[in-house]
């Protein structure tokens, strides 16, 4: 189960990558048609960031009442 572990959480950072990533593009797509001086961009990327946290929070949660079975 540990190396499941190791595994589950490596792929959470590229997760996090790809998710900022797509954010970033997005943003870039809305700012050009709104033109929010960046606001759009840094707000949707802080959403990102907040989702990935709470997966991260949830995740972390399930792994812990897996060890304590």
């Amino acid at each position: 189960m540990k190396s499941k572990k190791g595994i589950v959480f490596m792929a959470m950072g590229f997760e996090l990558v790809a998710m900022m990533l797509a954010s970033v593009f997005i943003g870039q797509a809305l700012e050009s048609k709104y033109d929010s001086k960046g606001l759009i961009i840094a707000g949707l990327s802080f959403l990102t960031l907040l989702g990935w946290l709470y997966h991260l929070i949830i995740l972390l949660r399930k792994f812990q009442a897996d060890e304590d079975k």
